[in-house]
């Protein structure tokens, strides 16, 4: 009897341990900047004569950071791209995407980290099964 127990302990604690993860990284899930034009130019600050940083593409998602208008009504979209700097978008170029409205995966291993970032070397935050 005390090893049933023991058991359901334990997989009660495994349980709440990642039904927690899961809950607490789906409301913590960032909104992203979804790059819809070809090419598009990330500026130091929101407007067309703001100093130019980068060129992003088509394709390629950034981590919102906030809104802005500029002087002429423009919204401008902050984002936080791969290399950690920040900058702006205009948004007729980008559209935002709510991480948590993208659905679900099966995980067809045995094992499977579930990383922070999409990269080998992040933190795996749990295993999925």
């Amino acid at each position: 009897m005390k090893k049933t127990i023991k058991k359901f302990i334990a997989a009660s604690l495994v349980c709440a341990f990642f039904c927690g993860a899961a809950s607490l990284d789906v409301s913590a899930a960032p909104k992203y900047v979804k790059i819809i034009g070809e090419p598009v130019a990330v500026r130091e600050n929101p407007g067309t004569s703001s100093t130019f940083i980068k060129q992003v593409h088509s394709g390629e998602r950034l981590i919102y950071l906030g809104e802005k208008n500029d002087d002429n009504g423009n919204r401008w979209y902050q984002v936080k791209m791969p290399d950690n700097k920040t900058g702006w978008v205009i948004s007729s170029l980008a559209d935002t995407v709510d991480e948590k409205a993208v659905g679900t995966v099966q995980v067809n291993a045995k094992l499977l980290n579930v990383r922070s970032k999409a990269s080998l070397q992040s933190e795996v935050l749990g295993i999925a099964k």
